[in-house]
């Protein structure tokens, strides 16, 4: 998936889910075609050597594979290299290898121990190749059921060829009879690849709810900018996998729905403090209102009714979007970061 930059992965979820049509059916019309004129033949090879269903298995399960793979290879390293830790010193003595619960508790360490800004481009990176991959399986499993499905009625591939004088001879019928039922079987049990979309959403989501709950701590006394940047890729992530299977999945909602909950209370108790440590530190005298000071109570009092683009900007992830953040930044301090208010 790495010819899809994340950056126009990220811009396509963002315009699609402000209701904007999806451009990339053409490409995915090409891509069925080439697959499908693949396809047919190994079908029907694997269909006439009743080996339909095995290859469904075996498909189901490397897409799993692949699944983990996007999410494994972005992940922190899950060995020791603190030198000063007690188990570094043990291992390291006797020169023998971590065990899996062992590798599991250093992994989650280093997760704890990532800056804000690194878990952020770990799940941009992994949502959105995870995401590209279901957009192709999604075309790729269409075509699948299409081409298993036209085997069904397909005569020269559920029954060979019979000699004129074999078809009234229930002798002769029965081979192709009883290949013909198995063969029904075989596809019946490959059309099962249908709930393979479902599945796979299950298992990444699954898997990256194991990774936000171990930095769930870190993540509710994030600042305000770096948990909006973190809560947005995952929101559009969930759309992308509703839009794409049908299927939103309820774990990662579960816990972002967990970690909002936590965050906002913990967010107002900080921001009241430094609220007062201003106000008791502050020197209350008079100064001209600058433009600046206009714009800010102008955002203050249209968020009564709606959220300020210029607040948001950092959420949208639009290539205009993102642009306009960069450009933004280069000029001045966003007023509203968590690290810089008040």
């Amino acid at each position: 998936m790495s010819d899809a930059p994340p950056r126009d992965t990220l811009t396509r979820w963002t315009q699609y889910a402000r209701g904007a049509t999806d451009d990339t059916s053409s490409i995915s019309i090409m891509m069925a075609e080439r697959l499908r004129e693949e396809l047919i033949p190994v079908l029907q090879g694997l269909g006439q050597s009743q080996y339909l269903a095995a290859a469904s298995t075996t498909f189901r399960e490397a897409v799993i594979r692949e699944m983990k793979s996007l999410i494994r290879q972005h992940l922190p390293s899950s060995t020791n290299n603190d030198s000063e830790s007690v188990t570094s010193a043990s291992m390291r003595a006797s020169g023998r290898r971590p065990t899996q619960q062992e590798m599991s508790n250093i992994l989650s360490r280093n997760l704890r121990a990532l800056s804000p800004e690194d878990p952020e481009a770990f799940f941009i990176k992994v949502y959105c190749g995870i995401g590209e991959a279901l957009r192709r399986l999604s075309v790729q499993v269409k075509v699948l059921l299409d081409v298993i499905s036209g085997m069904k009625t397909s005569s020269n591939v559920l029954t060979p060829v019979q000699s004129p004088g074999s078809k009234g001879d229930p002798a002769v019928r029965s081979p192709s009879l009883s290949m013909g039922y198995i063969l029904q079987k075989e596809i019946t049990q490959a059309l099962n690849m249908s709930s393979l979309l479902v599945q796979v959403v299950d298992k990444a989501q699954s898997e990256i709810t194991k990774v936000l709950r171990v930095r769930t701590e870190q993540t509710v006394r994030l600042g305000l900018t770096h948990f909006l940047s973190y809560f947005t890729p995952n929101g559009l992530f969930v759309n992308e996998c509703e839009a794409v299977s049908g299927h939103p999945g309820e774990a990662l909602k579960g816990i972002v729905n967990n970690q909002i909950h936590d965050f906002i209370p913990l967010m107002h108790e900080v921001e009241n403090q430094k609220l007062v440590q201003k106000l008791e530190s502050e020197k209350w005298e008079r100064i001209d209102f600058k433009p600046q000071d206009a714009l800010i109570l102008a955002h203050s009092v249209q968020s009564m009714t709606t959220d300020p683009s210029a607040w948001l900007g950092y959420t949208d992830f639009s290539t205009a979007g993102l642009e306009a953040e960069e450009l933004n930044l280069q000029k001045t301090p966003h007023p509203y970061r968590a690290d810089e208010c008040c």
